[in-house]
């Protein structure tokens, strides 16, 4: 199975101007915004918790859209949301932050041990975005996100062997790794939590 190298652009002829790609990402973003808030609300889940699950989904749709469109997780959006991740952990105390950074670098660099032996089958961009949800989900759920995500992308592998793609092509690896963290942000909350987990 190979992955995508989700820092590379592909270039298409028939590709839709880089101004409308980005809308249909925001777009994306502020209703995956608004369902996931009101979920986490459901769920019982604190007003500020809600409100930063919501957002961090938000910002994992956003980038599996442009992954899968252009094949590039911008820095744009994983940059501010991981500062953000840690800055929002330490508000909650030192061991909060300890536990966002930890979970940081193991997701991190889980992805980026992938990118050095995988040849250009892994991109930066995912070991960014793993980076990012370990920050907000903390360590001690960076295995279940890891685990959730590699079988998300083995089912999306499997579904493109399916449909006659080659088992030597590659695919946006993004996607995958982001319903991962969705899973565990949905199912567990995010490490700098308000409901006392």
């Amino acid at each position: 199975m190979a992955l995508a190298n989700s820092t590379r652009t592909a270039r298409d002829p028939h590709a839709q101007p880089r101004g409308v790609q980005r809308h249909r990402a925001a777009i994306a973003a502020a209703a995956t915004f608004s369902v996931v808030t009101t979920l986490a609300l459901l769920l019982g889940r604190a007003t500020p918790e809600a409100l930063w699950t919501g957002a961090i989904v938000a910002v994992l749709v956003a980038v599996s859209v442009r992954d899968l469109e252009v094949r590039r997780i911008p820095n744009a959006w994983t940059y501010p949301a991981t500062v953000a991740a840690l800055i929002l952990a330490a508000t909650r105390g030192i061991e909060t932050v300890a536990l966002a950074v930890a979970g940081a670098a193991l997701a991190g660099g889980y992805l980026f041990a992938f990118f050095l032996i995988g040849r250009g089958r892994l991109g930066l961009g995912d070991v960014k975005l793993a980076a990012l949800v370990g920050a907000c989900v903390g360590i001690a759920n960076v295995p279940a996100f890891l685990l959730l995500g590699t079988l998300a992308g083995a089912v999306l592998a499997l579904a493109l062997l399916a449909i006659g793609r080659s088992r030597h092509s590659s695919f946006a690896y993004g996607p995958a790794l982001a319903l991962g963290g969705i899973a565990i942000l949905i199912l567990r909350g995010p490490v700098a939590g308000w409901n006392g987990q």
